[in-house]
């Protein structure tokens, strides 16, 4: 097995500290951002659909699984323009 040698390098500082408040600032700003919001949704929706073991064969019950579907893009669109 072939490997490569590692890099020497030397620790500045310890950015343990800044690490954590980064990743505070990140927190706060992602839970303030309703585009972020939307993207959770959207995986959500996606991670929901993607589990289903079962699809209807009733063509009006598609058709209203496709038109809420529509309705919620057109409304989550309209909301970010």
């Amino acid at each position: 097995m072939d490997q490569i040698a590692p890099a020497p390098f030397k620790r500045i500082s310890d950015l343990s500290k800044s690490i954590s408040l980064l990743q505070k600032k990140h927190e706060e700003r992602i839970n303030k951002d309703p585009e972020f919001q939307y993207l959770q949704q959207d995986v959500e929706e996606f991670k929901k659909n993607r589990e289903r073991k079962e699809i209807s064969l009733n063509e009006t019950i598609r058709k209203q699984e496709r038109d809420e579907a529509e309705a919620k893009t057109k409304t989550t669109r309209g909301r970010t323009s």
